[in-house]
């Protein structure tokens, strides 16, 4: 992915990726681009069904950690409410799409924005994503300079 799409300003999640991506994610090129998506939003992308409040990828115009990563073009409502690693077991373009990235990363990230206790305190999201990084050995420079603006 080109890196001027990750840096230019307030862009927002459908603005990110292209609408058909070509090539497999790698892990830092997902690490950048939730890091970025976790910064710029107001508020979790959830719902609620039978009373309960859940995460969703794709919600009211939102995306959550992982919602972000989807193109449109492969996203399907039938995903909500699945795990991550049910969504790639599902969709083999998916699986492709992520077939170099560690399932792990994807699961922190997601938790990442699952937490209420995140949004009410993004310093604390803040560092939990500089964490994720350095667990996985990926460089948090760019993470660490879009999380200081």
């Amino acid at each position: 992915m080109a890196r001027d799409m990750l840096e230019s300003p307030e862009v927002e999640a459908k603005e990110v990726l292209p609408t058909i991506r070509t090539t497999p994610y790698t892990n830092q090129e997902c690490y950048d681009i939730v890091a970025k998506h976790l910064r710029h939003m107001s508020r979790q992308s959830f719902g609620v069904y039978d009373g309960s409040k859940i995460c969703l990828y794709h919600h009211e115009g939102l995306r959550c950690a992982f919602g972000v990563l989807i193109p449109d073009a492969l996203y399907d409502p039938c995903f909500e409410r699945q795990r991550v690693d049910g969504v790639l077991r599902s969709s083999t373009a998916l699986g492709d799409l992520f077939c170099h990235v560690d399932l792990d990363l994807l699961l922190f990230l997601q938790s990442t924005h699952d937490l209420e206790c995140n949004w009410l305190n993004k310093h604390k999201m803040y560092q939990e994503l500089i964490e994720i990084g350095k667990t996985f050995k990926l460089n948090t420079g760019y993470a660490e300079r879009i999380w200081r603006t």
